[in-house]
């Protein structure tokens, strides 16, 4: 009996593989950055963020409160970083604070 030849793989290889194919993979890291906003700054933070979406790599942030906008934008370059992490890869090349 000669031996079965399979291509067995894990299905959660399969699934990166048809996202990387339809290029879903920066919506999904899109996605993945807006739920990290609220872990990596809190969630009284959080809830004090306005509108929050992601655009050609950079996260723009809405804030209503000024001495809170300053101190997000004297800590922008350890929150890119932060998130990053979360992600898990460098996808995000900006915070846009506004």
């Amino acid at each position: 009996m000669a031996a079965r030849n399979t291509n067995e793989e894990p299905l959660s290889s399969v699934m990166l593989k048809l996202i990387d194919a339809y290029g879903f993979a920066d919506k999904l890291d899109e996605r993945k950055a807006l739920a990290a906003w609220s872990i990596v700054v809190g969630k009284s933070i959080a809830k004090q963020t306005g509108d929050l979406y992601v655009h050609k790599r950079k996260l723009f942030v809405t804030i209503n409160y000024a001495a809170l906008k300053s101190e997000l934008l004297f800590a922008k370059s350890r929150l890119l970083q932060s998130i990053n992490k979360e992600i898990g890869k460098d996808f995000l090349q900006d915070i846009i604070i506004r």
